[in-house]
C-alpha cells in the first residue's frame, strides 16, 4: 500500500511578538482538535517574530490551516497575502500520485490550484 503526503514549508511573517503569540495559539488550539490529519506543525522562526509552518511526513489538513491564517489576516486588519506552495508526493512510484499546488489567502478569499488541473485547463484552451 502507498502513502500520500502533502507537503510544505512556509514562513509566516509576524509584525510583533503579540501576532506571533496569538497565531501560536490558534496553531494549537487547533493541533488538539483537528484529528486525525492535524494541521501540520508550526514553530517559532529563530530571531524573529515570524511562525514556520511545516508538513513533513503525513497528509495535513490545508483548508483547516488556511482558516486559522485567514482569520490571523482579519483579526490584525493586515492587508497583506499569504501564499503556501504545497508538493504531492507519495511513497511508492504510482502513476499521477506527484505534483504540487499552492494557495493564496488573504483577508477575503483563499484561492488555490493543483499544477496538474492547472496546465490541463490551460491546453484544452
Amino acid at each position: 500500500m502507498a502513502n500520500n503526503y502533502e507537503q510544505y514549508s512556509e514562513v509566516i511573517a509576524c509584525d510583533n511578538k503579540e501576532q506571533q503569540t496569538w497565531l501560536m495559539d490558534e496553531l494549537r488550539r487547533a493541533s488538539n482538535t483537528i484529528l486525525p490529519e492535524g494541521i501540520g506543525d508550526f514553530e517559532e522562526w529563530p530571531h524573529t517574530n515570524d511562525v514556520w509552518i511545516y508538513a513533513e511526513e503525513f497528509t495535513s489538513n490545508l483548508d483547516d490551516l488556511c482558516a486559522i491564517l485567514q482569520k490571523f489576516l482579519k483579526h490584525f486588519e493586515l492587508d497583506r497575502y499569504i501564499v503556501i506552495s504545497t508538493a504531492y508526493t507519495c511513497s511508492k512510484m504510482r502513476i499521477a500520485e506527484f505534483g504540487g499546488g499552492a494557495v493564496g489567502i488573504t483577508r477575503d478569499t483563499i484561492v488555490g490550484i493543483d499544477a496538474r488541473e492547472y496546465i490541463t485547463s490551460l491546453l484544452k484552451g
